[in-house]
């Protein structure tokens, strides 16, 4: 019996997916606990990196559309991110949020390629397996 990857299993994927969400719905806001309040933009970042928290709580809940946000939002965000990097003094968090926004993406691609075949199978009615 072979065992299977993490990343060929959508719920495992799925799961791995929520936990880095969460995660980085609570390092952004919690970044204003090691810099302060002073810089608005480290502020503005915090909020809107608030909405990883809140999208990885849907997922515990939701599979489908809000795995279509764990592709669209951090991409944004770590494009967003990636021209902070290359033009401003970037702290330690907007190399570590960066990276694992893009590992979201990576990770929200692959598990949507995974289950595609199910959710065609699944409108026509068919059993997948």
């Amino acid at each position: 019996m072979s065992q299977a990857s993490i990343f060929s299993n959508p719920e495992s994927l799925r799961k791995l997916i929520t936990g880095l969400m969460i995660y980085n719905g609570i390092s952004h806001p919690g970044q204003l606990l090691v810099y302060g309040t002073d810089d608005r933009r480290l502020v503005a970042a915090g909020l809107l990196g608030s909405l990883w928290l809140f999208v990885g709580l849907y997922l515990l809940i939701s599979k489908r559309l809000t795995m279509r946000w764990v592709v669209v939002l951090p991409l944004v965000m770590a494009l967003m991110v990636s021209y902070k990097i290359l033009t401003q003094e970037p702290n330690a968090f907007a190399y570590i949020h960066a990276a694992i926004d893009y590992l979201l993406v990576a990770l929200g691609v692959r598990y949507l390629r995974l289950i595609r075949p199910f959710e065609k199978a699944e409108t026509r009615g068919e059993n997948p397996r």
